[in-house]
């Protein structure tokens, strides 16, 4: 996962594995996370918005059957360019869909702002985190081609 080469080219070998009994690396999580920004032609890694330094994996698959709890927590925590930013949103519902769809297993994902980083964290964070909110957003069909559009995989 250390390759300084781009994050998609790896996407394909590291997101999906065979064998999922495999711990998630936080590493995986980052090549899978990276959707492009709503308003520019840039991946959120090139905005600085993620970075493998702010995901964290919490996953026991690998541990023996005593230790094991069954359950894999990931938390992606994104920084905004800006604290004003209109789009932290739907950046962070663009981060949880493609997570969803990328990740070669099931896991609890908490997507997250940085503390301080946004005039609206708390009301952003608890938007994003919320499963009803979540659905009802991606039922609107606007919304949903925005989305798509942000997780599309593109030729870097």
């Amino acid at each position: 996962c250390g390759d300084e080469s781009s994050p998609s080219a790896e996407v394909s070998s590291l997101v999906y594995r065979s064998d999922e009994r495999e711990p998630l690396l936080p590493c995986e999580v980052f090549v899978a996370c990276l959707p492009t920004d709503p308003e520019h032609p840039y991946c959120l890694e090139e905005l600085h918005v993620v970075t493998e330094e702010a995901i964290s994996v919490q996953d026991d698959e690998g541990l023996d059957d005593a230790e094991s709890t069954g359950y894999c927590t990931v938390k992606v925590v994104f920084t905004p360019t800006v604290p004003h930013c209109t789009l932290a949103t739907l950046i962070g519902l663009c981060i949880r869909v493609k997570l969803n769809r990328e990740l070669r297993k099931a896991c609890k994902l908490d997507i997250l702002i940085k503390p301080g980083a946004h005039n609206n964290e708390h009301e952003i964070n608890k938007q994003i985190n919320d499963k009803e909110r979540i659905e009802a957003a991606l039922e609107n069909p606007h919304l949903l081609k925005v989305v798509e559009e942000c997780i599309q995989d593109r030729a870097w």
